[in-house]
C-alpha cells in the first residue's frame, strides 16, 4: 500500500509526463492526464490501465 504523499507524487510525475509528450498540445495533454488520474483514483485502478483520448465533439470553450 502506497502513502497519499507517494501517489501525488506518482500523479504529479504522471502529469507533467504525459503533457510534455502529448501530440495534442501541453494544456490539452495535462488536462487529459489529470482526468486519467481522477478516473483511476476514483475506480481504485492504477493509471497504466486507464487511457484517455480528446472528444473533440465536447470540447470545453471559454
Amino acid at each position: 500500500m502506497t502513502s497519499i504523499a507517494e501517489s501525488a507524487h506518482v500523479a504529479a510525475v504522471f502529469i507533467r509526463q504525459t503533457a510534455a509528450a502529448s501530440a495534442y498540445g501541453p494544456y490539452r495533454g495535462a488536462d487529459l492526464a489529470r482526468t486519467a488520474v481522477r478516473l483511476a483514483s476514483t475506480l481504485g485502478l492504477t493509471l497504466d490501465r486507464i487511457t484517455v483520448s480528446p472528444d473533440w465533439l465536447r470540447c470545453r470553450t471559454t
